[in-house]
């Protein structure tokens, strides 16, 4: 699961750790772009807020690289 999934059902402070770096958001809004499409790993209740550990973001192959082609010629 995504964590920008993840945060629609949440409406409390989130803990985000990632790659041993942990920051406190207040507000959804506040969460940088980058970390919406990281993978969640677990989640842990903390104090007054919920911790999320996650994982890099999934590596999408592109059509090339799944050997698709798309040279058109008349």
């Amino acid at each position: 699961m995504k964590l920008i999934e993840l945060l629609t059902v949440i409406d409390s402070a989130v803990l985000l750790e990632s790659t041993n770096k942990k920051e406190t958001y207040i507000s959804k809004s506040a969460i940088p772009e980058e970390q919406m499409n990281c993978v969640v790993k677990f989640i842990k209740p903390l104090n007054n807020s919920i911790l999320i550990v996650l994982d890099e973001p999934e590596k999408v192959k592109s059509l090339e690289e799944l050997g698709y082609s798309f040279e058109a010629g008349m």
